[in-house]
């Protein structure tokens, strides 16, 4: 018997998600045969939000979008997910470790967030998964809340970036 852990997400006839899936709500397909689920259970998400704070494209974003963006996302959470925060513009900083204290989150995307120049994206991602990695933790997700640019736009870097990021195992959002 080989115990195999399948990501699903469900959502009624509304669009709202379902949290009442079932065993028997199950159908599996593998190289054409048909596999029955024998357990469903939900594993507590563990979700890195990485948020773009730097300042090149001011008109087109700005920190309280992206703020009121992070705070809603946090609200939609289960209690038991974790969160940790990534902000980044001139350089890329931690501002919150793990926690599942969404109010502690709250104050920090209130008081910590600020803008810069520049936007080392890559750097980030890469930040991100190397962070993501260190955590030895189930049901991983990288949440990135940013327009994608980088200021120095490293062809190489982003490569190596999205390789990493790819070999990583962690579902990106």
């Amino acid at each position: 018997i080989e115990e195999v852990k399948l990501n699903i997400s469900a959502f009624d006839e509304n669009g709202k998600f379902f949290s009442g899936v079932t065993a028997d709500d199950l159908v599996i397909m593998e190289d054409g045969r048909l596999h029955q689920a024998t357990s469903v259970r939900r594993i507590p998400a563990n979700v890195l939000i990485v948020l773009d704070t730097g300042g090149e494209m001011r008109r087109a974003k700005r920190i309280d979008q992206t703020r009121d963006t992070a705070k809603n996302l946090v609200n939609a959470f289960h209690k038991e997910d974790s969160v940790a925060i990534i902000q980044y513009n001139d350089k890329v900083e931690i501002i919150a470790e793990w926690t599942e204290n969404k109010a502690e989150i709250h104050n920090i995307l209130n008081k910590r967030l600020n803008f810069g120049k520049r936007s080392l994206f890559y750097d980030a991602v890469e930040s991100a998964t190397e962070f993501l990695q260190k955590t030895p933790l189930e049901n991983r997700h990288l949440v990135l809340i940013t327009d994608g640019t980088d200021s120095f736009n490293k062809t190489d870097q982003r490569a190596l970036m999205i390789r990493n990021l790819l070999a990583s195992n962690i579902s990106v959002h």
